[in-house]
């Protein structure tokens, strides 16, 4: 995956596990990049969320913590969701 991500955006890459900084900002502001990137790492998000669930299938509560879930339809497998709200000054405290 990251050779594939190397080939589609150079330079973004400092070391093989670090992003530069200012390459995320190029995702929210360019539509062609943010699919690009998503058609790279979803399938592979995908997978290992199916994997690791399928693991803790004999558990009772899983939590699985993503921002996207509803818009990309992950719901639809889980038997509930439960949303959690707080203020914005909470979210960003450790």
């Amino acid at each position: 995956m990251l050779e594939q991500l190397g080939a589609r955006f150079p330079g973004w890459w400092r070391t093989e596990s670090s992003i530069a900084r200012s390459s995320p900002l190029r995702i929210f502001t360019s539509s062609e990049d943010r699919l690009a990137l998503n058609a790279i790492t979803h399938p592979r998000i995908g997978s290992a969320m199916l994997e690791k669930t399928q693991a803790l299938q004999d558990e009772k509560v899983v939590v699985y913590d993503a921002a996207l879930l509803i818009e990309n339809k992950l719901h639809e497998g889980m038997a509930g969701v439960i949303l959690v709200v707080t203020r914005p000054q909470v979210q960003l405290n450790d």
